[in-house]
């Protein structure tokens, strides 16, 4: 049966990582964890579920850190995850399944955002799950990505309905605020050097916790002009601006919003 690693980057996650733990440790042979600087018990919690422990300086770039992790990983499959998400339970199965394939393969799979404070779960696609080979990398200092990597690399991305909840925005309004700001600088490095519509969108987003409009707005702007962005970040982006539109009280505009989206 092909190995299964867990990989993981975290700091200061001893509320979060037990849970992310306990949901994976009957499927996965391996837990990879690099540390960038806990100062919590974050190292105790992860030694507990007998994970190999890395420490990494932290570099402002969230890349670093995660190809650092896919080095020291060394199972078959890579799986990763951040502490603050859950394997959802009845999607065992299928992700045990899909370990069979012998080529190399991209996985997407369904990333949950649950926002107790709105109600709405936003469910979003993501690559979380791919065969390991030495050439593949992370690309990005915020918001990291490997899908242009495994298609460089000749992998095949198929969809699955595995299911990841996700609970980093289930937070009250200041801890987001601090999380976008952390996020922002990162963002707008990465976004200077490779300006693409998939890092514009991240920005708008950011902007938006940040309580930027300005920048929300404009952002989104550029993003939506990409007939490469993917359908749900485009969709979200021509929703936003319809939004803003009607506040202004320019209705025309919002109508030509939705109706381009």
């Amino acid at each position: 049966m092909p190995r299964l690693t867990l990989s993981m980057i975290v700091k200061n996650e001893e509320a979060n990582l037990r849970d992310c733990l306990e949901s994976v440790k009957d499927v996965v042979d391996e837990i990879v964890l690099v540390d960038t600087g806990s100062t919590d018990k974050t190292i105790r919690i992860a030694e507990e579920f007998g994970a190999k422990i890395y420490h990494f300086n932290w570099i402002n770039d969230f890349s670093a850190a995660r190809n650092f992790a896919l080095k020291q990983s060394t199972g078959d499959w890579i799986l990763y995850l951040d502490a603050d998400e859950r394997l959802e339970r009845r999607s065992k199965t299928e992700l045990i399944n899909l370990l069979k394939r012998n080529s190399l393969t991209g996985i997407n799979c369904l990333i949950n955002n649950i926002d107790e404070i709105t109600g709405t779960p936003k469910y979003m696609k993501y690559i979380r799950l791919f065969s390991n080979s030495e050439n593949i990398k992370f690309t990005g200092r915020a918001h990291e990505q490997i899908d242009a990597s495994l298609l460089e690399n000749n992998y095949s991305i198929i969809n699955s309905k595995i299911e990841i909840v996700h609970l980093g925005y289930n937070l009250e309004k200041p801890q987001l605020k601090k999380k976008a700001e952390r996020n922002l600088l990162p963002l707008l490095d990465e976004y200077r050097l490779n300006p693409t519509s998939y890092y514009a969108f991240q920005l708008a987003n950011t902007y938006k916790v940040i309580g930027d409009r300005v920048n929300e707005i404009k952002y989104h702007q550029i993003a939506i002009q990409d007939p490469k962005l993917r359908n749900e970040y485009k969709a979200i982006g021509y929703l936003t601006l319809a939004d803003y539109s009607m506040r202004d009280n320019n209705i025309n505009l919002a109508l030509e919003y939705v109706t381009s989206g």
